[in-house]
């Protein structure tokens, strides 16, 4: 627990402003003002919106599927079900077609642990370096080892 000079500072709060803010330890007036605001902060926003703040604002929502994957959505873009209704469409309000587009899909028998696929402003699908390509190289597979979506959307 951490003792300032105006009392007794809740020991989760301080730990978390100390690590995100090493020079308030320095001052317990001022971390005890920080502290506060910390509590108001976590009353009026929900936690991602806590989370984006505390952590830069992120210009994305994120989904994460079931190998741990986090995929970044943009934000303000709308779900709804895949034309099929094996997996989940996420889009630009107002994009034509497949233009600004992601599309995370159930497993299937070709892609056990389901895979997406993301489209640029024409509706050109994407490899995961951001580059159009065949269809091989833009159904990425959601166990993919590495960052998919790299530099999109441009």
């Amino acid at each position: 627990m951490s003792v300032g000079a105006l009392g007794v500072v809740n020991n989760d709060a301080a730990t978390t402003l100390r690590r995100d803010i090493p020079t308030v330890t320095t001052n317990p007036c001022l971390l005890r003002l920080l502290v506060k605001a910390y509590r108001e902060l976590q009353d009026e926003l929900d936690t991602q919106s806590f989370a984006r703040i505390t952590a830069g604002v992120s210009p994305y929502n994120f989904i994460t599927v079931a190998t741990g994957k986090r995929i970044p959505i943009p934000m303000g873009w709308v779900s709804r079900p895949a034309e099929n209704g094996k997996g989940t469409n996420y889009q630009r309000p107002g994009a034509p077609d497949n233009a600004d587009l992601i599309r995370i899909m159930d497993p299937t028998l070709r892609a056990p642990v389901g895979y997406l696929r993301f489209y640029n402003q024409a509706g050109q699908p994407l490899d995961v370096n951001g580059r159009t390509g065949n269809s091989a190289a833009t159904h990425i597979l959601l166990d993919y080892p590495g960052q998919i979506m790299a530099g999109w959307p441009r």
